[in-house]
């Protein structure tokens, strides 16, 4: 890096870095400080679309783990080849 007053200083560059690496297949890491805040606004976009995906599926997981419980159907690997043991099932 350069001296220019544009660019990162270490810490700025320290404290970026980590919450970018998470996603620097998507948003490209800063290394001018006037590109610092749009980054950030970029990943923590990121970051909120990653949680409220991961809610969805955890919603989505919770009702179809009721939906097979409510049936008797086993919801795990575990309880399907402990059925299929015990010749439960068919």
């Amino acid at each position: 890096m350069t001296n220019d007053d544009d660019d990162l200083t270490a810490e700025e560059w320290a404290e970026v870095c980590v919450v970018a690496a998470r996603f620097d297949w998507i948003v490209t890491p800063p290394t001018k400080a006037a590109d610092l805040l749009p980054k950030m606004l970029e990943i923590n976009a990121l970051q909120k679309l990653e949680t409220e995906i991961m809610d969805a599926h955890g919603d989505w997981l919770a009702s179809t783990r009721q939906y097979f419980e409510e049936r008797g159907w086993p919801w795990t690997t575990e309880e399907l080849n402990r059925r299929y043991k015990l010749g439960q099932w068919q």
